[in-house]
């Protein structure tokens, strides 16, 4: 094991980032010119009210203008987008004769503009293609324009949409459904609530350190997540504490794109199908699901790697020294139940009465996903019940 977390090996490894990615204060002011530059005419703006009521929209706006572009707002994104509101909002895009997306806001703007672009081409409901390379046609140009740091959507091809019918999430994944340029403004975060923050900023946290462990995991990918970890370890406090931080909110967007990119390629583990399972349930902020079952699943974890925690943990400046490795390997945990107490998301979801029953049928549907695969520990049914019980 190499500085950083970062050992050398000679195992077959793959890796692929089809985002351009633009960053920097006033980066969004170049939208109009990007879309443009990708044959955009007709612009379908995927996004949620909030924006648009705290202004985020109005240079975007403007330099569509200024590249004599059409466009259409979408602003009825919702947080845990459904099917319904892909099909809506798919009805919109045809109606209005649109030929590009961009999506402002979260990760729910992204997967629903994801979505909405999948179904302009491709006949049938967005489940008939949940999955990886599902749809036969590729979807139209998407450009993104992140208002958080979390999911590290505005570069990933995946989207998740919620099916309320069945309580659960539906994962599309395929060719040309990454965003062609992500426009990446700390600008962009200033309005984002506290709690907001919080919440998406443990999602980055959730990729790092998931996607550093994962049994996916390669040099390239260990150096993305481990910095990612660095990043969000150093400047979560400081960003919900400030989102007018500038350079905390770059941190955290950074962090945000460091993480996407290495566990999107490393995979991801535990903590992620289950978090996917509980949001798709009870429709809960998924950073605040990670939030309350990332701990538990680290000390379940750090039997199969120690080292890697014990590296982890340093990020967040735990004292290990002179402790034997497996005593060492669980400060990494309680680091992040610190900071989870610190930025104010609560530690469990016991208010809920969340029931036996419905453990075991999150539990099943987590096994399901198959995402818990990459976990660096083997992990079955009874593991994952075990693990909701601790968390919540």
């Amino acid at each position: 094991m190499g500085e950083g977390g970062v050992g050398i090996t000679l195992q077959i490894c793959s890796f692929t980032a089809p985002t351009k990615i633009i960053s920097g204060v006033d980066a969004r002011k170049t939208v109009g010119t990007e879309v443009k530059s990708l044959g955009g005419k007709v612009v379908f703006i995927s996004t949620d009210k909030g924006i648009v009521n705290a202004g985020l929209l109005v240079d975007i706006l403007e330099s569509l203008s200024k590249e004599s572009l059409a466009y259409v707002v979408f602003d009825e994104v919702e947080t845990n987008p459904a099917i319904d509101i892909v099909e809506k909002g798919l009805q919109v895009y045809r109606n209005e004769e649109c030929d590009i997306l961009l999506a402002v806001g979260g990760g729910s703007a992204m997967d629903t503009a994801k979505a909405i672009g999948i179904m302009v081409n491709n006949p049938g409901p967005i489940g008939t293609y949940a999955g990886v390379d599902k749809y036969p046609c590729a979807p139209p140009n998407i450009v993104s324009v992140p208002t958080a740091a979390g999911t590290g959507a505005e570069i990933l091809s995946t989207a998740v949409i919620t099916d309320r019918v069945r309580n659960c999430k539906i994962s599309v994944s395929g060719a040309g459904q990454s965003p062609r340029v992500a426009i990446v403004d700390p600008l962009m975060l200033q309005t984002l609530p506290a709690a907001i923050a919080a919440a998406t900023g443990m999602v980055t946290l959730t990729h790092a350190i998931e996607g550093y462990v994962s049994l996916g995991s390669s040099e390239l990918t260990d150096l993305l997540n481990f910095k990612g970890v660095q990043l969000a370890a150093k400047y979560l406090r400081r960003f919900v504490a400030n989102r007018r931080d500038l350079e905390a909110a770059t941190g955290m967007q950074m962090a945000c794109l460091y993480a996407a990119l290495g566990s999107s390629n490393s995979g991801l583990g535990n903590v992620y199908a289950m978090a996917n399972s509980l949001d798709g349930h009870f429709n809960i902020l998924h950073g605040i699901a990670c939030a309350v079952l990332l701990p538990a699943v680290m000390e379940f974890n750090t039997m199969a790697c120690p080292d890697k925690f014990i590296e982890i943990a340093g990020c967040f400046g735990e004292n290990v020294s002179g402790l034997p490795a497996p005593e060492a390997s669980l400060k990494a945990a309680v680091a992040v139940r610190k900071l989870v107490k610190d930025i104010g998301l609560p530690a469990g979801l016991r208010e809920m009465e969340i029931t036996e029953k419905q453990i075991v049928q999150m539990s099943r549907d987590a096994i399901g996903s198959g995402i818990y695969k990459t976990n660096p520990r083997e992990t079955n049914l009874m593991d994952m019940i075990k693990l909701y019980r601790e968390s919540i």
